[in-house]
């Protein structure tokens, strides 16, 4: 549904004001309508904001879809943790292929990387403005990010990315994580070992979430 930035946008493209007949005499009220960017609800950012090595504040984030992006990236960590532990369970009317399961835990990975990266942006991150030099309520154009903020961040990414209870999946689990043969000799020709490479995809896992805490913002 529209939300308080949907309606300002509209307001400042389409509304129409009294006794106004030309764009000079509409700027005075288009800026009152801009100057209202610092309002709770207006905050802006663009993909170019999301995307390296703009990628400095952690509250212009694609897939974040909390007012608390840190508990949001916890709760995806743990659930996406207890779905692949029970990703070969077997129930009824369960007809999945092994590649199907191998698939599944591809996709729980990509979920996990996807809350990983948002929680490293916290670390070494800076809070960013848009707001002009003397606009009513700016702030500064960089905050800095609290302490307990980066601890939060660096305490997650050290649980679901660093310690020994990360990515403990069972034995049965990973003989199951086979791929299919036909891709081997009748589709592409990619030649992939069958087996799931778990330590390199573990370690790049690793190697990004180091690469976003230790990147200079």
């Amino acid at each position: 549904r529209l939300g308080p930035y949907d309606y300002w946008a509209v307001a400042y493209g389409y509304q129409r004001f009294d006794n106004v007949h030309s764009s000079a005499e509409e700027l005075p009220y288009l800026r009152t309508i801009a100057e209202q960017s610092t309002h709770p609800g207006l905050a802006y950012g663009t993909d170019e904001d999301a995307a390296e090595p703009a990628a400095i504040d952690p509250h212009i984030a694609r897939f974040d879809l909390s007012n608390d992006p840190l508990s949001y990236d916890r709760d995806m960590l743990a659930l996406n943790e207890s779905l692949a532990g029970a990703l070969n369970r077997p129930y009824a009317g369960d007809t999945r292929s092994y590649q199907e399961i191998r698939a599944s835990l591809v996709t729980i990975l990509n979920n996990e990387l996807s809350a990983i990266d948002l929680a490293a942006h916290y670390i070494g991150g800076i809070y960013t403005s848009r707001a002009h030099r003397g606009q009513p309520g700016a702030g500064p154009p960089f905050r800095s990010i609290s302490r307990t903020e980066q601890r939060r961040a660096f305490e997650l990414i050290d649980r679901y990315v660093f310690s020994a209870r990360a990515f403990n999946y069972s034995p049965e689990l990973l003989n199951e994580l086979t791929t299919t043969r036909f891709g081997f000799h009748w589709d592409s020709g990619d030649v992939r070992r069958p087996d799931f490479p778990l330590r390199e995809v573990v370690a790049e896992i690793q190697d990004d979430a180091i690469s976003t805490m230790f990147s200079a913002p």
